[in-house]
């Protein structure tokens, strides 16, 4: 069995760094069953039977947000591809490396090794089955011969580790896999990923100039923050030489929630002050249809793919591209201010404090409201709670669950939300794949009732039970979609809907109890509907996770 294509595969994948395949098997996997069984595991990724697709694919993507390596998700032909989809579009429009590999059904009926045998085989064919993803993914190919198995491996996690990061598939026949191949084994790839540096020095310098000489200068930085090294880069040159930063959508911790440097997560507030904008890796940085910058101001778009090509529709004016490393990049326009000499007046200093303080009390006042307003427990107050509650050191998954100016984020790398694409139940897995990744820290998913719902909750805590992977899970229960709610309320201020109150596509009756869901597994369960018993039951949780080493499950019944 060693010389097959299914060994070669698996032996390949670990040479290229891959240390988990997160599998949901089917009745094309036996090649690879019998390789690694024959080979004992030894010089292979281990291996984690996962319950769903949509959770193996959550779990590499949290593992890779945390680490910036893939791991591999590898499914059933079609019927697994397919649950695997939004999980794939996450990962494409969030930039994150992912090894996606599926079985094929057998092309042939009689006369070779995996031909057909079992009754599915003939229903489950496609033409293209590849198709599935190929709009989310940066390559894909069907695998024709075990010779080309070393090859097409390291061609897939080369690409898939290519700035701009993103998923590659690879389909696995199963009479291929059962191949073997006298090919000999090269001792390390032979492909490696093409990593972009700073961004062309000439464009560095006229963006430096115009940042310098600006009236108002502006900073938004959604995507910026997916490692410590950015965070610290921007806050650094922010603060330096006095620029706001704005967060609108942030995928990341752009900047400390304390930094002087933060203006809030309301960009509209003040782009059309504006005469000089730092776009950070941004996809939408404003919504053209609500609120854009002033015809005269000059915008710069920083990141390895400033103009996001595989957006079919994206119109967001841009004057300077600066396609490179954000780290990098924002390290060149620092070397490139200091050249200058620039420094921050007072005034932009001032201005610069007034804006933070603006936003904070804005954060506070929000707070207050909710307080004030009658309701047992707001999401702004559930959200606050958590944020004290954790500390500043526990990790955050968030996905419509808590709300980020009142946790109050303050530690870079402690705060990670879904992707833009919208596919959800991501955050389940993505905690998951974080505490894999990070065993020693407190890691935290806060997740709306609805992406709960999403997420497979069964098989995500059955995983979190099977590996010990001890996750504090806050459920924002607020009995329905409300991003749903927002929207109609957006496009139809004065329709009938928001006078009738109807939530006829939003809401959920007699919502089930999250919590038995989680205690199926074993999790340490509570539900908390007032700010006493949200501290209470997050405080002892929290608890349980660190000192029991136990995953845990608290229920906020919230409003708003």
């Amino acid at each position: 069995m060693k010389n097959t294509a299914a060994h070669r595969f698996l032996r390949r994948l670990h040479q290229n760094g891959v240390a988990y395949i997160f599998a949901n098997a089917g009745t094309d996997f036996p090649p690879l069953i019998e390789a690694y069984a024959a080979a004992d595991g030894v010089d292979m990724p281990e291996i984690w039977a996962i319950p769903h697709e949509n959770v193996a694919v959550a779990i590499a993507s949290g593992y890779a947000v945390a680490t910036g390596h893939p791991q591999v998700v590898m499914v059933h032909v079609n019927v697994g591809l397919a649950n695997t989809i939004c999980g794939v579009m996450n990962a494409s429009r969030a930039q994150l490396p992912l090894i996606l590999a599926s079985g094929r059904t057998p092309w042939t009926e009689k006369g070779s090794d995996g031909a057909r045998d079992r009754y599915i085989h003939w229903a489950q064919e496609m033409q293209d089955q590849g198709a599935l993803v190929r709009q989310h993914t940066k390559w894909d190919y069907e695998l024709r011969s075990a010779g080309q198995i070393d090859d097409l491996v390291d061609r897939s996690v080369a690409i898939s580790t290519s700035d701009p990061m993103g998923p590659t598939y690879l389909s696995l026949p199963r009479e291929v896999l059962a191949e073997t191949s006298d090919a000999p084994v090269q001792p390390f790839p032979r492909q490696m990923p093409v990593k972009l540096g700073p961004p062309d020095p000439t464009a560095i310098a006229a963006t430096a100039k115009r940042l310098a000489v600006a009236e108002f200068p502006l900073i938004i930085a959604n995507g910026s923050g997916r490692t410590v090294e950015e965070t610290e880069l921007l806050t650094a040159l922010a603060e330096t030489h006095a620029f706001p930063v704005t967060v609108f959508g942030s995928s990341y911790l752009a900047l400390p929630g304390d930094s002087p440097a933060h203006a809030g997560f309301a960009p509209e507030q003040l782009l059309g002050q504006a005469d000089v904008i730092l776009v950070v890796n941004s996809d939408v940085p404003w919504i053209p249809s609500l609120y854009e910058p002033n015809d005269t101001a000059w915008i710069a778009h920083l990141a390895p793919d400033p103009n996001f090509e595989n957006y079919p529709v994206r119109g967001f004016a841009c004057h300077q591209p600066l396609k490179g490393s954000i780290a990098d990049g924002l390290r060149a326009l620092q070397a490139a201010l200091d050249d200058i000499g620039h420094a921050a007046d007072m005034l932009a200093t001032q201005r610069l404090s007034d804006l933070h303080e603006k936003s904070r009390v804005s954060i506070a006042a929000a707070r207050q409201s909710g307080r004030e307003s009658g309701l047992a427990l707001p999401r702004a107050e559930a959200s606050a709670i958590l944020g004290e509650t954790i500390g500043t050191d526990a990790i955050l998954i968030n996905e419509l669950g808590a709300h980020l100016p009142q946790v109050d984020r303050q530690k870079p790398g402690t705060y990670f939300q879904s992707s833009p694409a919208g596919g959800l139940g991501w955050a389940l897995g993505a905690a998951l794949g974080m505490k894999l990744a990070r065993p020693g820290e407190l890691v935290v998913c806060a997740i709306g009732d609805g992406s709960y719902m999403f997420g497979n909750p069964t098989p995500a805590h059955y995983v979190a039970r099977a590996h010990n992977l001890p996750v504090l899970f806050v459920v924002f229960d607020n009995g329905g979609w409300g991003a749903v709610d927002r929207a109609t309320q957006s496009m139809y201020p004065d329709g009938e809907a928001l006078k009738k109150n109807i939530g006829t596509f939003s809401s959920f009756q007699d919502p089930p109890d999250y919590a038995m869901v989680a205690a199926a597994s074993g999790a340490h369960t509570s539900t908390a509907r007032n700010p006493g018993e949200a501290r209470a039951a997050l405080e002892e949780a929290v608890r349980v996770v660190r000192d029991d080493g136990r995953q845990a499950l608290v229920r906020l019944v919230c409003q708003g």
